[in-house]
């Protein structure tokens, strides 16, 4: 059997075909790792956004992973759009991104997921399916603890 050396050597067609092959895989490779990688990726949830209060005219600015954050655990179920993030002060949900049409993509987009997912994704937990949960005792009744073993 003759060695690769040999074979390339007699058609040397074979070791360019090979040479533009792992050149074609290592420019789509390249390519590929520098494109950016959605909604979630981490570059874009670092990204630092704008946050006007309307009720206050007060300017925060925060991560785009914490805004996002604050968006679905300050609502359950659907985003209204008209409503913002809760403002700390006022207590009033007035907190809206400066950029309009990235606080509409970005309501749409999690309200998207949440129609998608068909569930509450608030950050709520629920029990797995087949999964008993115990029952509280009642209000009426004092719970005792157990007694704590005595030190010999």
């Amino acid at each position: 059997m003759p060695s690769i050396r040999e074979v390339i050597q007699q058609k040397p067609w074979i070791g360019w075909a090979v040479a533009l092959v792992l050149f074609g895989v290592s420019a789509f490779l390249i390519y590929r790792g520098n494109k950016p990688s959605g909604a979630y990726s981490p570059e874009r949830l670092r990204e630092i956004v704008t946050i006007r209060f309307s009720d206050t005219g007060e300017e925060v600015t925060m991560g785009r992973g914490d805004f996002e954050r604050r968006l679905r655990l300050e609502s359950s179920g659907l985003i209204d759009p008209a409503k913002g993030l809760l403002n700390p002060k006022t207590n009033q949900n007035t907190g809206f991104l400066v950029d309009v049409e990235g606080w509409n993509k970005t309501v749409d987009r999690i309200n998207q997921e949440r129609k998608k997912l068909g569930t509450d994704t608030s950050g709520a937990s629920s029990p797995r399916p087949g999964m008993t949960v115990p029952a509280a005792a009642p209000a009426d009744k004092p719970v005792t603890p157990a007694p704590s073993p005595q030190p010999k």
